[in-house]
């Protein structure tokens, strides 16, 4: 059974209804529940498809923070916990085989973390310290590897730290050689089914630095924005992109084709 072909947001928005009803008195910032349903439902998947504890353990030690874990009691988690298994089950998974990610997950946060030599981030960290200028764009970096150093990215510094804190990764080499190919005035970070085009080659630090970078191209950017709407596809005021990953490879193709178009007529 193919784990990513299960309907994601069906079953989260299932788990936040129980929340909401069954057990609302745990708290008043649903959102955040469902923040950290995604993680971990991502992380179930991936450990499903690779058959490893991997990624559920890097998300359960995020309970804990200088051997304290970071909320009391967790017996309404492990109820949503287990209403999750229970949905993916009956959505063609294997029992033992997704038992066991989910074991690991409850004893983590029950009895500590488990961080090895191998899911430190302080290894990620190490490896990232030296710029390599020689890529080889034959190869392609391990999921694991990118969930590491993206987790590194947004954790340092500190959130709070900062006035505005956004970070999309972007893995598609395709994507990155079609601009510089078509020499294109502008920058597209993404993260798995997440776009954002920005309407400048910098990257920018900030949102305030992209403001000003994109303000330059504002004529451009509503010229290609009008584009997009006389071929029937809305381009979101705040430019995020979410493509929704029940699309088929033909409404993808059709959709990047329409939009590359426009980006080269506008900002080549």
């Amino acid at each position: 059974m193919d784990l990513s072909a299960v309907n994601k947001t069906l079953i989260i928005d299932e788990l936040l209804r129980e929340i909401k009803t069954t057990f609302h008195y745990r708290t008043d910032e649903p959102e955040k529940c469902q923040r950290d349903l995604e993680h971990i439902y991502d992380a179930v998947v991936n450990d499903y498809l690779e058959n490893s504890d991997y990624y559920i353990s890097i998300i359960a030690n995020k309970f804990w923070y200088m051997n304290v874990r970071q909320i009391k009691r967790f017996a309404v988690e492990f109820k949503i916990y287990e209403l999750l298994e229970t949905k993916l089950i009956e959505s063609g998974a294997e029992k033992d085989r997704l038992s066991k990610i989910f074991d690991t997950l409850k004893n983590i946060i029950e009895h500590g973390p488990n961080e090895t030599a191998e899911s430190s981030l302080n290894v990620a960290a190490s490896g990232a310290r030296r710029c390599q200028r020689n890529w080889d764009y034959s190869k392609s970096v391990a999921k694991k590897d990118v969930i590491s150093l993206t987790d590194i990215a947004i954790t340092m510094p500190a959130k709070q730290a900062r006035t505005y804190f956004e970070l999309i990764v972007s893995t598609d080499q395709e994507l990155n050689n079609f601009i510089r190919k078509n020499n294109l005035n502008i920058s597209v970070i993404r993260f798995e089914s997440v776009v954002r085009i920005i309407f400048s080659k910098k990257i920018p630090k900030d949102r305030l630095q992209r403001d000003i970078l994109e303000k330059k191209n504002n004529s451009k950017r509503v010229k290609f924005i009008n584009y997009l709407i006389r071929k029937n596809i809305i381009f979101p005021s705040n430019g995020i992109i979410f493509l929704n990953t029940s699309f088929s490879l033909k409404e993808i193709n059709n959709l990047t084709d329409k939009i590359g178009f426009g980006l080269k007529k506008f900002f080549s």
